[in-house]
């Protein structure tokens, strides 16, 4: 069942997380089992699902930043008048990407500069689960500048019912 390639973007996080989930549950079963049925606990078992969970939390960020699920308080914006609020909500949006284009650059330093270093059971390079940080922002990135995309359309229609001083509707 193919899925048309802009559902698969709407819904990246959902595929991704649903994978990484899954994988979790066959992770930590293989651990349980293997301690408790086998007395023989496999080691790398603990290590992979410390790093997919590590994944599935910036993956769930960046779908909470698309579904605008973060904390944020609103009250002061939602009483403003609608292009202030607008405007607050623009600036907001424009601090978070920067604060992520920050995340973006030092944790892609950081993965590179540890890019010969094993972990310890799995004995990959640690600059694969270190790279959940740049390449978890960089998709928080993007969908904070779909934010901004739609929150820039919004600055522009005008407000159904808002009557305009110079007649007509604002």
């Amino acid at each position: 069942m193919f899925k048309h390639p802009l559902w698969i973007w709407r819904h990246l996080e959902e595929l991704i997380g649903s994978f990484l989930l899954v994988l979790l549950l066959a992770v930590g079963t293989m651990q349980v089992g293997g301690r408790y049925m086998l007395n023989s606990p496999l080691g790398w078992t603990d290590e992979l699902s410390r790093y997919i969970f590590v994944w599935l939390s910036i993956i769930g960020a960046s779908m909470a930043l698309r579904e605008r699920e973060h904390f944020a308080l609103e009250v002061l914006v939602d009483m403003a008048p609608r292009r202030l609020g607008v405007a607050a909500r623009m600036f907001g949006a424009l601090a978070v990407t920067g604060v992520l284009l920050l995340l973006v650059y030092f944790g892609w330093v950081w993965t590179r500069t540890r890019a010969g270093i094993l972990t310890p059971a799995l004995e990959i390079p640690v600059s694969v689960p270190y790279s959940a940080i740049p390449i978890g922002a960089a998709l928080m990135v993007i969908r904070s500048l779909e934010y901004l995309v739609e929150l820039m359309r919004t600055w522009r229609t005008p407000a159904l019912g808002t009557a305009h001083p110079k007649g007509g509707v604002e």
